[in-house]
Formats: C-alpha cells, structure tokens, sequence
C-alpha cells in the first residue's frame, strides 16, 4: 500500500460530499409526494424544469471516466479526440427533431416500448436485455476504474472507494498535435473518425438511451425537452474542453519526466495520471482541503453516471418486464415499492461485477468497447423503424443480433488477443531531477516510491 497523500481536511471534504449526496436522497423522500408511484420515482413526475434537466443531462453524460480518461487520452495521443465535439451538437440536434418527437407522441416512459409497437415484442425483450447488460457492466467500469486510479495516488482503498460509492449511490437511487485528417482505420484518432464518432455517440445517447430519454421525457413536454438538451451541450463542451485542457496542463507536467516511464513508477496507468497531478500540484499542504475536493469531484462524477443507469435499468426492467408480464393489475403503491427494490439489486449487483472489468486496459476505451457493442446495433434499429416503412422484426433482429456479436468480437476480441497499443506522444525522462535528500517535496512525492515522511520532511529510503 503507498503512502496516504490526503490529510484531514482531504478526508472531511470527501466525507462532507457522500453525506451531501446522501442528505439529498432522503430530502426528496421525505418531501413532495414522497415517489410513493412509479412516475414520481422514475420519471420525476413528468414536471421536472428544463435546467434541472440540462445539468442532469450534462452529469448523465460525463461521468468519472471522462474526468480520468480524457486527460489520459490527451496526454498519451494529443487533442486530436476532442474533434469529436463538432460531431456531438449534430447528433443531438437530429435526436431532438426526429427520435424525441416520436417517444413524446407515443407517450412512452422508456426507450423500447416504441420497439414492440413499431416491430414486436420479442424486439422490444432483446432490445431492453442488451441495454441491461451494457449499463450493468459499464456502471462497474465508472466504479472500478477511477477508484482503482484514486487508490494508487491517494491511499484510499480501492474497495473502500468502491464500497463508499456504491452504497451511497444506491442509497440516495432507492430512495496535441495538428489534426490528422488521414482516412486510415488503423489511427487511433482522426479529423474525420473523431467527428462521425461524436456525431453517432450523440445520437445515440440522446435518441435511444434509455439513461437520457428518461430524464428528457420527466419535463412532460417535447418543446422543454428540447431544450432542455439544446442547454445541455454547451455544458457538455465545456466540461469536456476542460478535461482536455487538463491533458495538456499534465503533458506539460510530465512530459519530459513521464511517472509511467521511472523505474520507480508511482503510477501503473495513465488513469491515474489525473489525480497524480492533483496531489502534485498541492504537495506539501499549502491548501489544505483542495486534494479532497478534487478527489470529491471525480466521486461525484461516478455517483451522477451510476444513479442516472440504476434509475434507468429500474425504469427499464419494470416498464419492459414486470409490469407487462406479471404486474399488470398492481397497484402504483406495489410497483414503486418493486422499483425501489430493483435499485437496491443493481446496485448491489454492480458492486459484484467490478471484479470483472479490472481488466480493462483504460477506461475510455472500456466505455467505448461497452457503448459500441450495443449503442451501434441498437442505433440501427431506432433508425430503421423511424426512417423507413420496409424493415420487418425477423430482418431487424438478425442485424440487431449479428451487430452486437461482431461488435463484441472487435472489441473483447482486441482483449483477449492483446492487440498492440497505438503510438503514444513522445516522453522523456531527461527532466527527472536527480534523487537526493535535498530533492523538492513535491518532486520526492511523486517521482519516487520508497519516501516516508518525518515531521514534514521526506527522506528516501
């Protein structure tokens, strides 16, 4: 275990945001109608305002994989992916104007009850399973992956932090480079892979993700709705042109005494390389507090992507499969009481499944391989049943069914097959200082794992 880099006031400000998030769970339990029936507790009554809904959208959409991962991205292979953005605001504007309109007409509360009325129920059944699956294993990637990357920085125990938030979560749930414009497949990122890839992504998420629609569809009216998402994406590109911009202020950081390359490594992943800078940056105590909160907010970012997929998972198995097979007769009281029990299991169920995507190499691209297996596949049949009046459910479940398993050959196939990783910016270690007694504490902190700490002097050991 490495040392702890987080001092008291670290810990309190960490403390004071679970207790925060958990304080907000049981104030609207115990406030308004008490979400004693599905529609409060699901869909928020359907009286939800527009900003609230906008910067729900935003937390919906980033989450702590974006605050590790984008900064990692940027720093092993340039700015190109935050071309990416040009792309975003296109997809989101065909969502807005084609999907959304017809999920309000038909006065769905998910995503996939337009499915059996536009093709059957067996696509609505398959449709709804593969959403379970992707959102189950990618609510234990967000996590996993940035408590494993706080672990190794800060002290904190990886099951502790995964611990804290999935209790917490299921708590208040229940209650740099010049732009590449090759068309080659094999780069990583291109001008125009980056801007196709923000565009289908963002179609995708606000056009059939169940996670998005729900939230959409809780202000009870398309006008609202839209914009509600229309105010979502500058927030969106703000929050992502930060995330960038912190790759770069981290590249700028390390570069040339790259903490992946020492053979004293305080780092095993580039996932870590944001919150490595975050205690760099305030080694030696001078703000004390600053380090928790910064580590609070990469806590927040899991807890908002992990409540929004257990609500919609909720949402999902109780419009999609109890409540059309075996509760048809209940009472509003009963399913809320179901709803809130589901919360529970998923959320109790991710916490299982973390042990499953520990092997994930980063976590954009685990985000990636996970939306891609099903988003894709299931972009294809939204698209067919909206667009055009000649696709039948046998069609349409063969190319659902044979997307997602080459979709998921691609990508857990890359795994098993541990493909070469892409070239990487180019690092040194010709700026690493020489380690010595007299070294910076900052320096000490950070370029070398054998450091214990006397009375606010670091020896080497």
């Amino acid at each position: 275990m490495g040392l702890s880099y987080l001092g008291a006031a670290d810990y309190a400000v960490v403390g004071c945001m679970l207790c925060a998030s958990a304080a907000i769970g049981l104030y609207f339990r115990m406030s308004g109608g008490r979400q004693k029936t599905t529609q409060e507790f699901l869909m928020g009554g359907r009286a939800m305002g527009v900003f609230p809904v906008a910067f729900s959208l935003m937390a919906t959409y980033m989450s702590a994989i974006s605050v590790l991962g984008m900064p990692a991205e940027t720093y092993n292979y340039g700015t190109q992916y935050l071309m990416w953005l040009l792309g975003a605001p296109v997809g989101a504007l065909i969502a807005a104007k084609v999907f959304l309109p017809v999920f309000y007409e038909m006065n769905v509360s998910t995503a996939y009850e337009y499915l059996e009325k536009r093709f059957g129920k067996t696509t609505r059944i398959i449709a709804s399973i593969l959403f379970t699956v992707q959102m189950i294993l990618y609510m234990a990637v967000v996590l996993y992956a940035p408590s494993l990357a706080l672990n190794a920085v800060t002290g904190l125990s990886t099951w502790a932090s995964v611990v804290s938030l999935a209790v917490v979560c299921t708590f208040y749930c229940s209650l740099v480079g010049p732009f590449l414009t090759s068309p080659s497949f094999f780069d990583r990122y291109t001008l125009w892979g980056s801007v196709l890839s923000g565009l289908i992504f963002s179609l995708n998420t606000y056009g059939t993700n169940q996670a998005q629609l729900q939230r959409m569809l809780s202000v009870g009216h398309l006008g609202r709705a839209q914009k509600a998402l229309f105010w979502s994406l500058p927030l969106i590109a703000a929050f992502n042109g930060l995330a960038f911009f912190d790759g770069v202020v981290i590249y700028a950081l390390f570069h040339d005494c790259d903490p992946l390359s020492r053979p004293e490594a305080p780092i095993e992943s580039a996932d870590q390389l944001m919150p490595l800078s975050v205690v760099h940056l305030f080694a030696g105590g001078w703000a004390p507090g600053l380090t928790g909160l910064c580590v609070s907010g990469v806590f927040s970012a899991s807890l908002s992507t992990v409540s929004s997929a257990v609500n919609s998972l909720t949402a999902v198995t109780l419009e999609d499969f109890i409540r059309p097979h075996c509760c048809t007769s209940s009472s509003e009281t009963r399913l809320a009481l179901i709803a809130k029990i589901l919360a529970v299991c998923y959320g109790a169920f991710t916490l299982l499944l973390t042990l499953v995507v520990s092997e994930f190499r980063g976590v954009i691209e685990a985000s990636s391989v996970l939306f891609g297996m099903v988003g894709g596949p299931v972009l294809g049949v939204y698209a067919l049943g909206m667009l055009t009046s000649l696709a039948n459910e046998q069609g349409t479940l063969v190319g659902l069914l044979c997307g997602f398993a080459l979709n998921a050959w691609l990508g857990f196939g890359s795994y098993a097959a541990k493909a070469p990783v892409p070239d990487i910016l180019p690092t040194s270690l010709q700026g690493c200082p020489t380690l010595n007694a007299t070294m910076s504490n900052a320096t000490a902190i950070f370029l070398h794992s054998d450091i214990i700490v006397d009375e606010g002097r670091y020896v080497l050991l």
